[in-house]
């Protein structure tokens, strides 16, 4: 009986031994499971944490790009514009060389801008000068710009064993007829004696070899005296019947003997020198279109008018572009005329001048005319000399032929290069240029 207890006691504590390895197996299990679990929470975590690093990583490193991208684009700017100044400040310097060039060219021609050459330029036909008392021909613009007028024409000095002769000395030398009252220059100039009853606005022709260049060595060998400008006579007021207005005068030279060519509806008539160097009824003389019976010519015949200079004119009728005279120059600009300045009023040009600028009544009509353009607040057509060259007549001028930074250039520092784009450096060297102009 006892053995038989025992023997139970035995079983029963064998399966609790058993049960017990079951449940500690077990309880081994869940922790093992839950340190598995816990374990991939870590790692979880721990892969998310390294996502964030590599995010922020990668922002970092897009950041630095993107710093290193604006450093580099800043530098380039920077270059661009360094590049676009110093092409603005060449081009500046290219224009202000090339005006150089143009200001001696056009000096050279019509004299210097302190005492420009006066007379009617570029027009065919012959004048009369007085040497030593002898009647010479020379060209009909004889004296309207700079040239040595007197090389192989002055017969006692300037032919071919003259005294200094043709090609030497003051023969060789250029000089023009100017102005006493606009010419501002070290040297006077002096009274002409070619001319002893040429008169220009009223007053005696005068000449001068410094407006042109040259050396005056002339006077110095003349026997008679060769009188300096007389300053009073620009003071005097003259009959406006004769020179024209004074906000409009009369140009060329008065006095003159000889002829010039004018263009007269397609033919060529031989019309006095002095023709339209003062206030006259010029057609009246000389154009076939008004001879015969006064009564039955038209009524423009008898209108006075005189060429005038654009730029010098301020009147309420302007001046009409010279169909008479279409390639005639003065200093530089077309001639042109009035008939206000004289007093009368223009009845030719409506009716005679189909090319007249005035006459073209739209904005396409007028530019079809090279001569002519279009004033838009005015609307209406007229001269360029009137729109354009009276602005500037003459070329801008430097005090100093020496490399310089223009002033407008002169303020931009370093920093402040940076903050210009090419485009708006090119455009303010343009703009500085425009405006000089």
């Amino acid at each position: 009986m006892k053995k038989a207890e025992e023997k139970v006691e035995a079983a029963a504590a064998a399966e609790n031994r058993t049960a017990l390895e079951a449940a500690e197996k077990k309880i081994d299990e869940m922790v093992s499971l839950e340190k598995l679990e816990k374990l991939k929470a870590e790692e979880k975590k721990a892969l998310h944490e390294a996502e964030e690093t590599q995010r922020a990583a990668d922002h970092a490193a897009r950041q630095a790009h993107k710093a290193k991208s604006h450093e580099h684009a800043a530098e380039a700017r920077e270059a661009a514009d360094k590049q676009a100044l110093s092409k603005a400040a060449a081009k500046l310097e290219d224009a202000k060389n090339a005006d150089i060039m143009v200001m001696a060219k056009f000096e050279s021609t019509y004299g210097n801008h302190k005492c420009p050459c006066i007379g009617i330029d570029n027009i065919t036909g012959s004048t009369t000068v007085v040497v030593h008392n002898t009647p010479v021909q020379y060209p009909a613009d004889a004296g309207a710009h700079c040239a040595a007028w007197d090389d192989g024409r002055e017969p006692l000095s300037c032919l071919e064993g003259g005294s200094p002769g043709g090609g030497r000395g003051w023969c060789a030398q250029s000089w023009c007829y100017v102005d006493p009252c606009n010419c501002d220059l070290e040297e006077e100039p002096k009274a002409t004696s070619y001319l002893p009853d040429g008169r220009y606005q009223g007053k005696p022709v005068h000449f001068s070899y410094v407006t042109c260049g040259g050396k005056d060595t002339w006077t110095a060998e003349q026997k008679h005296e060769v009188k300096a400008a007389d300053k009073a006579m620009c003071e005097k007021d003259y009959d406006f019947e004769s020179v024209g207005r004074n906000k409009c005068k009369c140009i060329g030279i008065e006095g003159e003997d000889g002829s010039t060519e004018f263009s007269v509806s397609g033919k060529t008539i031989a019309f006095p020198a002095n023709a339209g160097t003062e206030c006259g009824a010029w057609d009246l003389e000389s154009n076939p279109e008004c001879s015969g019976n006064f009564t039955e010519i038209p009524a423009w015949c008898a209108k006075r008018w005189c060429f005038v200079d654009p730029c010098s004119c301020s009147l309420d009728v302007p001046p009409k572009t010279s169909s008479y005279l279409p390639h005639a120059r003065f200093g530089g600009k077309s001639v042109y005329f009035s008939y206000d300045t004289c007093g009368d009023e223009d009845v030719w040009t409506a009716k005679n001048h189909k090319h007249a600028c005035v006459n073209q009544k739209s904005e396409k009509a007028c530019h079809t005319l090279e001569k002519c353009g279009w004033d838009v607040r005015k609307n209406t057509c007229l001269g360029k000399d009137l729109l354009e060259e009276c602005k500037h007549p003459h070329p801008i001028k430097y005090t100093s032929t020496t490399t310089t930074t223009p002033k407008p250039l002169q303020n931009i520092t370093k920093d402040s290069a940076t903050m210009l784009t090419p485009a708006i450096a090119i455009l303010a060297a343009v703009a500085l240029v425009v405006a000089q102009y």
